[in-house]
């Protein structure tokens, strides 16, 4: 059978289809703007000699245009209203995500209802100033965020080149292990200095490459190391820590935990606490801290040595107790700013707290128990030894605030704040004793030890009194709670002026602040509560008020060294105000509050 083709006139033919090739780029994207030629190593020469950034896009042109995202996200939107399964194709925004989140009572946002039905009593709406500019070094620092992930192609490709390429050099290197030493390490104790000091010169000497465990540890205590000092260098810092992530995953550290793999997640922990801008990167740590709980079960570190069968030295002994007190008060902390359940229960672990000893006291190679020193010697394992002593009050009064039905007693109240205002006694003893040091690094560090107590210590008394405080007419029904919190919040922010102006806190201590951000904050709120509610008016009087907290002046009335206190604070957390929405935001509740006590002052 024949066919016949049927020829269309030429007005209906189709256009020629212009095809354009789309090769593989091979070569770096700075090579290629600047049309130079390419070794076509990660990262090349070129970048290496010029460029700090070490930007390698492999496929610069798979990704979608501007135009083609305003064509696409219309349609999208489209398709997911009519679709039945329209929600595989949206994805939630961040304010709908945070507000499915579970927030417990020591959280800020269960306050947030009262203050709204205090300032704005009508609608019960809180309308906050618009987004001021954010500044200079947040932009560079989210810029450089999204480089650096496109830089784990080339840290897979030769990771230890890389490593050793972006590592600064050798006196840079002892400045930073040193500020890491002498300050974050002194209240989240991980290490034995003085092996970790001989490891690091060992470093230096060898040739070959150290075991990826240690060199993700390594690379965290320079990189926070790096972030105490006055003036980081945020963009680098950033290739520091990510680099130290690339080192756990070339050994399945989710597969072999050890020890050190342990040591580097902690550190992480504490550098996400350190840079965190919002609730949403606070929450991101405890994913995180719950591999970090069962990698330590897993080794038997909540098994104390000397309960347990273990064959191990006493040196390894205290270090295994060491850390797992840091672990404890990373998961206590992690508790209490996220507002969700601790991991742990009290009953969970059994591991004693270290023994009174300083760094040098402990040998590696003594096989022979060693011998403590006296009880009321300040030494460096006082400040884990006072804050064991407090883990289990503590869990209970957390787990109890941030459980779904978390009811206690006003008589048990009573009964856990005595334990715990033994506790701060103790601390005061350790406090009065750094004036028999002279001013040195060394008591600058113990300074902060004891500030870490006291705002510890301080804040779970506020987590023990608040629900009892901010109930109607608490002056009346309940004053020990009422006072109780009002005197802890105050002295919180206290703590949160010294940290910024006392000499005895060093420059870099900067830093510190930043890990207590949502207690200062938490304070605040507590303090802003009791000034504006109209049931509870906080007396312009001389009633048994603050005078434990620090800010007490019997010619100032009570209010007017409040009003006072704010104001510090303001001046404080104004000068961050233009590094994220959530640091504006409390500057302008400071602000409302501030205004309001004004005006019956």
């Amino acid at each position: 059978m024949w066919h016949v083709w049927h020829l269309e006139p030429a007005s209906k033919k189709q256009k020629r289809v212009v095809r354009r090739r789309h090769r593989l780029a091979i070569s770096c994207s700075r090579c290629r703007r600047l049309k130079v030629k390419c070794d076509r190593q990660t990262p090349c020469e070129n970048c290496k000699r010029k460029s700090p950034q070490l930007l390698h896009d492999l496929n610069p042109s798979g990704g979608d245009s501007p135009t083609a995202g305003r064509v696409i996200e219309p349609l999208r939107v489209e398709v997911s209203r009519e679709s039945p399964n329209g929600a595989m194709y949206l994805y939630p925004d961040t304010a709908t995500i945070w507000l499915s989140k579970f927030r417990g009572e020591t959280h800020w946002a269960v306050y947030l209802k009262e203050f709204k039905s205090i300032f704005s009593p009508d609608d019960n709406h809180l309308e906050f100033p618009p987004l001021p500019q954010i500044h200079p070094e947040a932009d560079d620092a989210h810029a450089d965020a999204s480089g650096l992930n496109s830089n784990f192609t080339s840290l897979f490709g030769n990771p230890k080149d890389y490593i050793l390429s972006i590592i600064p050099n050798k006196d840079q290197i002892w400045v930073y292990v040193e500020n890491y030493l002498s300050t974050v390490e002194r209240i989240y104790r991980v290490l034995h200095i003085p092996s970790f000091r001989k490891e690091v010169e060992a470093f230096w000497k060898n040739e070959s490459m150290p075991r990826w465990d240690w060199m993700a540890q390594f690379l965290m205590v320079i990189g926070i190391g790096w972030l105490t000092t006055p003036h980081a260098n945020s963009k680098r810092v950033k290739r520091l820590l990510r680099a130290a992530e690339v080192c756990l995953l070339q050994m399945s550290f989710i597969l072999h935990p050890t020890l050190l793999t342990i040591n580097a997640l902690c550190m992480m922990v504490i550098a996400k606490h350190m840079g965190a801008m919002s609730c949403h990167e606070y929450d991101s740590c405890g994913p995180l801290m719950g591999i970090v709980i069962r990698h330590a079960m897993s080794l038997g570190l909540h098994c104390d040595p000397a309960l347990s069968l273990k064959d191990i030295s006493p040196f390894q002994a205290e270090m295994q107790r060491r850390l797992w007190t840091t672990i404890v008060h990373l998961e206590l902390q992690q508790s209490i700013t996220s507002g969700s359940p601790p991991l742990l229960k009290r009953d969970d672990f059994n591991t004693l707290p270290p023994l009174n000893l300083n760094d040098d006291d402990l040998d590696p190679c003594r096989e022979e128990p060693f011998v403590p020193a006296a009880e009321f010697e300040f030494t460096d394992s006082s400040f884990q030894i006072l804050l064991t002593g407090a883990f289990t009050t503590a869990f209970e009064i957390v787990t109890t605030a941030n459980s779904l039905s978390g009811n206690i007693s006003h008589s048990r109240v009573i009964h856990l704040d005595s334990i715990l205002r033994s506790l701060l006694m103790e601390t005061s003893f350790l406090r009065n004793t750094l004036s028999i040091w002279p001013t040195n690094t060394e008591t600058s560090w113990k300074a902060l030890q004891v500030s870490t107590l006291e705002l510890t210590l301080r804040r779970i008394l506020l987590i023990l009194h608040q629900r009892y405080a901010r109930q109607p007419q608490a002056i009346i029904c309940y004053p020990a709670s009422y006072w109780s919190a009002l005197e802890c919040s105050l002295a919180i922010l206290v703590h949160q002026r010294q940290v910024h102006e006392d000499p005895v806190h060093s420059e870099s201590a900067r830093w510190f602040a930043e890990l207590f951000k949502n207690d200062f904050f938490m304070a605040i709120m507590m303090v802003g509560i009791q000034l504006c509610r109209k049931d509870n008016p906080v007396p312009d009087g001389t009633e048994p008020t603050m005078k434990t907290s620090g800010c007490y002046n019997q010619i100032i009335s009570p209010r007017s060294t409040i009003l006072q206190t704010l104001k510090w604070c303001q001046d404080i957390w104004t000068s961050k105000l233009t590094h994220s929405f959530c640091q504006s935001k409390v500057s302008d509740i400071i602000g409302r509050i501030i205004g309001n006590v004004e005006l019956e002052v």
